[in-house]
Order: C-alpha cells, then sequence, then structure tokens
C-alpha cells in the first residue's frame, strides 16, 4: 500500500496490516498515524459482446411450456380432520379388540359352541389389524404424506365395528373427507 507524507509529500510503501501503524517520513522524519484499513480491491466483471447461439427449433413443441409461476397448493384443514377422525376411529377398534380378546373366555361360556372362544379370539385380532392399519391411515392424513395409504386406513376402518359401530362411522366420515381432500397431498 502507498502513503502520501501530508508535510513534505513523499510517497512511501507501507506492507504492515496492522491498525493504528505509525509511519515516519524518511525525508522529514514527520511521524504520522495510520488508522483506517487498506481498502480491498474492487471486483470488475470482465466484459464481452459474446452471444450464445442456440440452434433454431420448430415453432411447436412436444410439451407446453410450463407456466411462469405455479399456484400453491390449496391447504385447508380436511386431510387433517380426517386424519384426526381415523384415529379415534382406529383408537376405539384397538381397544374393542383388546376388550374382546380378554372376555373370550367369559362370552364363550354362553355359548352353545365349543370353541367359540377361539373364534372370538380370531375375530378381534383380526380387527386389531385393521385397526393398527386405520391408525396408520390416519397418521398419513394428519401429515398428508401419502393419500393412498390413507384411503386404504379410512376403507379397512369402515370393517373395524366398535361399540355401537362407531369406529365405522368415523371411518366413513374419514374416507370421504380424504377423498375429496386428495389435492393436499404431496
Amino acid at each position: 500500500m502507498k502513503v502520501k507524507c501530508p508535510k513534505c509529500g513523499n510517497i512511501m510503501d507501507v506492507t504492515s496490516l496492522e491498525r493504528p501503524l505509525q509511519v515516519k517520513c524518511p525525508l522529514c522524519n514527520t511521524i504520522g498515524t495510520l488508522k483506517a484499513k487498506p481498502q480491498q480491491p474492487q471486483y470488475v466483471p470482465p466484459t464481452t459482446s459474446y452471444q450464445p447461439q442456440y440452434p433454431s427449433y420448430p415453432s411447436y413443441l412436444p410439451y407446453p411450456p410450463p407456466p411462469a409461476w405455479y399456484p400453491e397448493k390449496k391447504k385447508t384443514n380436511i386431510s387433517l380432520a380426517a386424519g384426526v377422525l381415523l384415529i379415534i376411529a382406529g383408537l376405539i377398534a384397538i381397544g374393542n379388540a383388546v376388550l374382546m380378546m380378554l372376555t373370550a373366555e367369559e362370552a364363550a361360556s354362553y355359548s352353545l359352541y365349543e370353541n367359540m372362544a377361539a373364534y372370538i379370539i380370531v375375530c378381534a385380532t383380526i380387527i386389531l389389524l385393521l385397526a393398527i392399519i386405520a391408525v396408520v391411515g390416519g397418521v398419513m392424513a394428519v401429515k398428508r404424506k401419502s393419500w393412498a395409504v390413507a384411503l386404504i386406513g379410512s376403507i379397512l376402518g369402515l370393517f373395524t365395528l366398535g361399540p355401537l359401530g362407531i369406529s365405522s362411522i368415523l371411518s366413513l366420515i374419514a374416507l370421504i373427507l380424504i377423498a375429496v381432500s386428495k389435492e393436499e397431498f404431496r
């Protein structure tokens, strides 16, 4: 960096970047202090007149040109409501299936059939599996991740029944809401 002496006008080279820095002029012995940092060189982009040449294309395109902007997907709470309903329906059905398994022996004691407890346990296991799939579908609907899994969960939730058929009713409402909100899923 070059520095000019304020008294005699002598130009000196300064190589140190430390600031503040005291500099002594070798001609007139004047001592001065450099306080500011040296200026960094500014980048100037090169200017060229080069224009890339593109080959000419036919006037028709196989696909329509993309729009200048893509409209954002409309986010409503329909899929969230469907997911919550489906999760509630699945949890009620899980509770019902567990209760059926625990009381299968007692319920079979009132039956005329020999293996009624085994039949009740098999049915409760099937309901439990369907309810777990319904809960997974509800989670997918809440997260808006997989429309197909949410739809399958709501369809299988129809077969879980639950006490007074409440799980099936909630699954039906969730099925309708998931079908309507397909555009909200990724």
